[in-house]
């Protein structure tokens, strides 16, 4: 097989009201909805890309958190420039009553890094290479 299989990853997210996680992506982060119902959503920008999913309440909810897991996410996006990211989205996410975000920030396994948090907890990082990779 000489095309490549493997298009990219896609993160899910589970979320009590994915309407609003939605308006967050869109109105915050800037990532354009393709697809959403009561359920479920896929967002994307660029080429990232992120599906968002009803967290079931009741009954079902402790069962779906034990199989799931806590839910703490912290999804990692490749970016080419952070700092333009950061100035777009900071004045986003103080605007959406969050922090500002973490960083940006040189870290020593060669990525500037911006940590910019979601409204149900957890964070989006977002990352620039700035020691080569070695290739793959």
């Amino acid at each position: 097989m000489s095309e490549k299989n493997l298009l990219q990853v896609t993160p899910w997210l589970l979320a009590s009201d994915v309407e609003a996680m939605v308006r967050f992506f869109v109105e915050v982060l800037g990532f354009r909805a393709w697809v959403q119902d009561e359920f479920y959503a896929y967002v994307s920008r660029d080429d990232a890309a992120v599906r968002i999913g009803k967290l079931s309440e009741g009954e079902d909810a402790a069962e779906e958190r034990v199989e799931w897991g806590a839910r703490a996410w912290l999804f990692y996006i490749d970016v080419r420039d952070v700092d333009a990211l950061v100035a777009e989205l900071r004045p986003k996410l103080q605007a959406a009553g969050l922090d500002g975000g973490k960083g940006p920030k040189d870290q020593p396994w060669g990525m500037r890094e911006f940590w910019a948090p979601l409204p149900v907890g957890g964070y989006i990082v977002f990352g620039q290479e700035i020691l080569p990779m070695p290739a793959g």
